[in-house]
């Protein structure tokens, strides 16, 4: 999906108001991102949303979202706002995401990584290489 928002590498260590999980890389350790909704969504498109592989990510964005724990919370959180969507007969873009937040929290997802957790080298390193110098940032 293109959504409306794309993960990217850029977006280590980043908060969003909209994110629906908190996640790390398994290869790298101390990475830590938040997936916002929009990556799951695209506008204009009422009642489509996705999880896991097809949720808008390019690059090392795309390898984070693909791994099966992060398709378990990105699915977890797409059926969780279908149910929203249903519920309050509203189109899967006018989700309040406050309140799939709150549902989420309650089924122990962690919605926002705490500051505590970011290094204080935020060096994003891929592969042995810093990722501004090969290219994905």
């Amino acid at each position: 999906l293109d959504g409306d928002y794309t993960l990217k590498i850029n977006g280590c260590y980043k908060h969003f108001d909209d994110s629906i999980c908190a996640i790390n890389d398994f290869e790298h350790r101390d990475h830590l991102w938040e997936v916002p909704y929009r990556c799951l969504i695209k506008s204009g498109f009422s009642n489509v949303i996705t999880a896991g592989r097809s949720a808008s990510g390019e690059g090392y964005g795309w390898d984070l979202l693909r791994v099966i724990p992060v398709a378990i919370l990105t699915g977890q959180a797409a059926g969780e706002a279908s149910c929203l969507a249903i519920d309050n007969n509203v189109s899967i873009q006018k989700v309040n995401v406050k309140n799939l937040q709150n549902i989420l929290e309650k089924e122990n997802v962690m919605i926002h990584f705490p500051d505590s957790y970011v290094p204080k080298d935020k060096t994003v390193i891929l592969h042995g290489k810093k990722s501004v110098d090969v290219g994905h940032f």
